[in-house]
């Protein structure tokens, strides 16, 4: 498949219906000169070969890698996803990462994930749920909580990961470690303004 045609694909995949929609998201103008959307109609069709900018721009902006979109052998489609900071496994401690990271993966496609990498131990133990030190977490916004589920959360400015328990009741959320040396802390619903809880849908160990 040549490289106008997946990214044909790509729009249709994430509902974008023109060449000129695609090419005010690449470029940033809100109105498009006519010498980029001359350009661009022309790289769509083929008749010339996309700058390497350009490339670089289409592949981010689909979280596609830049060697999935310009390879012509069939491949699985892998994504790219944005290590946005570290989250901590131990005490909740204030991370951010101000050269945002990018990961590989074939699985995760939403457009809406996200990764931290896991900082200390507090949810190591031997069951499969175990995140290690180093992991990278995938956490996804738009996946609803229940009970029993591991988030990524932001308390306060700080971040973490730990299991999710809501007291309907209480109007309370308890976070839990999976290792039991590390104790629980409870949110109460005037600290809820300063907090969110984002589920966390895998984990990968990465060097």
């Amino acid at each position: 498949m040549k490289i106008h045609e997946k990214i044909s694909a790509l729009m249709a995949a994430r509902g974008i219906q023109s060449n000129a929609e695609l090419a005010r998201l690449i470029s940033g103008e809100k109105e498009l000169t006519n010498n980029t959307r001359t350009n661009f109609t022309r790289y769509m069709s083929g008749a010339i070969v996309f700058p390497d900018s350009i490339k670089e721009k289409i592949s981010r902006h689909f979280r596609v890698t830049l060697d999935y979109l310009i390879s012509e052998r069939k491949q699985e489609e892998e994504y790219l996803v944005p290590v946005v900071a570290m989250a901590s496994c131990g005490e909740a401690n204030m991370y951010y990462n101000e050269d945002i990271d990018l990961v590989v993966t074939s699985t995760f496609s939403n457009p809406t994930v996200y990764a931290v990498r896991a900082d200390g131990d507090s949810m190591m133990n031997d069951t499969s749920t175990s995140i290690k030190h180093g992991e990278i977490v995938f956490c996804d916004p738009s996946v609803k909580i229940e009970n029993g589920d591991i988030v990524h959360f932001l308390y306060d400015g700080e971040s973490g990961i730990k299991k999710y328990y809501e007291d309907i009741n209480n109007r309370t959320v308890t976070l839990v470690p999976n290792n039991p040396t590390y104790p629980p802390f409870t949110v109460i619903p005037e600290q809820f303004d300063n907090t969110c809880f984002v589920k966390v849908v895998g984990k990968e160990l990465r060097f």
